[in-house]
């Protein structure tokens, strides 16, 4: 079993909005880091003021780093979509799968299969498609039932903003002293990953 610790950004929250960066931290049954994505996906779609404000990707930034590939491309060439047994992890899971299927059908492609809808994460008793809403379980966590950002959630779990700083260079060799939000596919991806590996002797059973 492979887990899928993925983020998107998108141009909005429409029903005619697109994803323009997927990000994702893949690892192991052992939580093992295996590799990562970290794709920018040009879109046709404007990019909604408040959506900017929260990711900082304008036309310019697709033009020059999507390569003119558009999320379907990613889709189709990345072989986490092929695998037979992976558990999508993400920060509000409706959101995310949503976002990634609307962008694909409404371009005419065949939605992404996430699989059944989890709560708990399984690893060597189970395989197949699967996906698993950590939002959720960190509100019942740490937010006393309530939702909560994900950076919020990482830091009660253990896993502070520096320590995601210091994985995410070590990982990407960038560094990013400045960064004051979360708001970046792959360092998301990054706050995920650290979440979820402080809290696998809680949401892991089997």
């Amino acid at each position: 079993m492979l887990y899928c610790m993925f983020d998107t950004e998108t141009t909005g929250t429409t029903a005619r909005d697109e994803v323009i960066q997927f990000s994702a931290i893949i690892a192991n049954e052992n939580l093992g880091i295996v590799h990562s994505i970290n794709k920018y996906c040009n879109s046709v779609q404007p990019i909604h003021p408040q959506a900017y404000e929260a990711h900082r990707i304008d036309k310019q930034m697709l033009i020059e780093r999507s390569e003119q590939k558009f999320f379907e491309d990613i889709v189709r060439t990345e072989s986490i979509f092929q695998e037979p047994d992976v558990t999508f992890i993400s920060y509000n899971i409706a959101f995310d799968t949503r976002m990634c299927n609307q962008t694909l059908m409404n371009n005419g492609h065949y939605p992404i299969n996430f699989g059944d809808r989890v709560s708990v994460l399984r690893s060597r008793t189970k395989t197949g498609k699967y996906s698993f809403d950590m939002m959720r379980i960190a509100g019942q966590l740490f937010g006393n039932g309530y939702n909560i950002p994900l950076q919020t959630a990482a830091t009660r779990a253990g896993f502070s903003l520096e320590d995601a700083k210091r994985a995410f260079s070590n990982y990407t060799g960038f560094s990013d002293n400045t960064r004051t939000h979360t708001h970046d596919g792959l360092f998301d991806a990054f706050l995920l990953f650290g979440l979820v590996s402080k809290t696998k002797g809680l949401i892991f059973h089997g």
